[in-house]
């Protein structure tokens, strides 16, 4: 699989560990969840990830450093996102 989009309130952070199970995922589609920002740890070993899509989701900006490991990572949507902290 390589593609995956979860939309809506009902997918939250506690799913995420699932996602350790698709190591080629490349896209990942996280947009109106309430995915937030003590769950994107979760998504340090999808290693593959070129797109990430949180837009409208629970994320403030506090742990977008988690991501900083996914080096294929080409694309972060944040659209609608109230970013209130960013970690450097």
């Amino acid at each position: 699989l390589k593609q995956l989009h979860l939309m809506g309130d009902d997918v939250s952070g506690r799913g995420l560990r699932h996602l350790a199970a698709l190591p080629r995922l490349e896209t990942l589609t996280l947009a109106g969840t309430t995915v937030c920002d003590a769950d994107l740890v979760q998504l340090v070993g999808l290693k593959k990830l070129k797109v990430l899509d949180l837009s409208s989701s629970k994320v403030t900006g506090s742990s977008l450093h988690c991501l900083h490991n996914l080096d294929r990572l080409e694309s972060l949507e944040l659209g609608g996102v109230e970013l209130t902290a960013v970690s450097p």
